[in-house]
C-alpha cells in the first residue's frame, strides 16, 4: 500500500509586477514613477500548474487551492516596508482555513 501523501500548491504573490513575484527592478520603477504599491487583486497563476505537472502520476491527492488566485485583496498590503507585502496572507485569514482542513484530513487519513 503506498503512503498517501498530502500536497499543498504554493500560493502566489500578488505584486503588481509582471510575474507577480517580489521584482525589486520592477517595483522601484513603479514607485518612481508614483504608482501606488498595493496588491493586484487577481493574478493568472502558473506556479499552481507547473507544481501540478511535476507531482507523480501515480499519484494526485493533491489539496488544490482553487480560487485563490483571487484572494490578493487579503494579502498585508502595501503599506509595509519598501515595496509592500503582496505575498502573506493577513491573519486571521485563508491561512487558518487551510490549517484546519488540513487538520481534518491528517486526522482521517490516520483513522482509515
Amino acid at each position: 500500500k503506498r503512503p498517501t501523501i498530502i500536497h499543498m500548491v504554493t500560493w502566489s504573490p500578488h505584486f503588481k509586477t509582471k510575474s507577480g513575484d517580489y521584482d525589486t527592478k520592477e517595483l522601484e520603477a513603479l514607485k518612481n514613477n508614483k504608482t501606488a504599491l498595493g496588491c493586484v487583486a487577481e493574478r493568472n497563476d502558473s506556479n499552481q500548474q507547473v507544481e501540478f505537472r511535476t507531482l507523480p502520476p501515480y499519484d494526485r491527492s493533491v489539496l488544490w487551492l482553487d480560487g485563490t488566485n483571487s484572494l490578493g485583496k487579503a494579502k498585508v498590503g502595501g503599506s509595509v516596508g519598501a515595496y509592500g507585502d503582496c505575498q502573506h496572507f493577513c491573519m486571521p485569514g485563508p491561512t487558518d482555513e487551510i490549517a484546519r482542513a488540513l487538520e481534518w484530513l491528517t486526522i482521517q487519513t490516520i483513522a482509515s
